[in-house]
């Protein structure tokens, strides 16, 4: 069986986690066991997810394809690990995730959209 994935978008201070914590509630309440449930967000919490969310507080600067490419790595890593969106998708797991490729898009706004 095929899981099922939903993604919550929006700018920032939307409340998107809140609506990702609100939705798992709410499955839970439903009697979906927690072990059915994969709650995650983006930029990840690996390493290239912490180097894009420094740069994007302003710790420090990356151009604007650099950092793509940082939100890029850490989406494959997030992706295809062994542990990771696919595995659980193939096992038929809930996906509740906080953002995902739109806000590459958002974030990136400084690059070429055909290059991104």
């Amino acid at each position: 069986m095929s899981g099922k994935w939903i993604v919550f978008e929006g700018l920032d201070g939307a409340g998107t986690t809140t609506q990702v914590e609100r939705f798992v509630a709410r499955l839970r309440e439903a009697g979906v066991g927690s072990d059915s449930i994969f709650q995650t967000a983006e930029p990840t919490a690996g390493p290239f997810g912490q180097l894009c969310r420094e740069a994007l507080r302003g710790k420090f600067s990356l151009d604007p394809q650099t950092l793509a490419l940082a939100f890029t790595v850490d989406r494959s890593h997030h992706l295809s690990k062994e542990e990771g969106i696919l595995a659980h998708q193939d096992r038929g797991h809930w996906i509740a995730m906080d953002r995902y490729f739109y806000s590459t898009l958002a974030y990136q706004d400084e690059v070429d959209r055909d290059w991104l």
